[in-house]
């Protein structure tokens, strides 16, 4: 008889081991959902971003282009006036700043 009360009393102590259990499988599997939605929003917004970088250094390619075509056209502007004489050096200024 002993025998019977000590089996039943830890069987359904067992069983209630397991629904606990299933209760945190539960539990954890809703949590590994939320963190799959977040970790989704979170590769969205990294793509939106990588998208952004790629169009800035775009711009920036643009623009390095932009000021290497304009140095080469002062270095030539420059490497003329030092070329000039005298009196076309005094007329560049003229021109340029006008007669005082």
């Amino acid at each position: 008889m002993g025998f019977v009360v000590y089996n039943f009393y830890y069987s359904t102590q067992i069983k209630t081991n397991v629904d606990e259990y299933k209760n945190k499988i539960e539990t954890i599997g809703v949590e590994i959902d939320s963190l799959n939605n977040l970790n989704t929003l979170l590769d969205d917004k990294l793509n939106i971003v990588n998208t952004n970088i790629i169009s800035i250094n775009t711009e920036i390619e643009s623009v390095d282009d932009s000021l290497k075509k304009l140095k080469k056209k002062t270095d030539e502007k420059v490497d003329s006036v030092d070329n000039y004489s005298f009196n076309e050096l005094e007329q560049f200024f003229a021109e340029r700043y006008g007669k005082e």
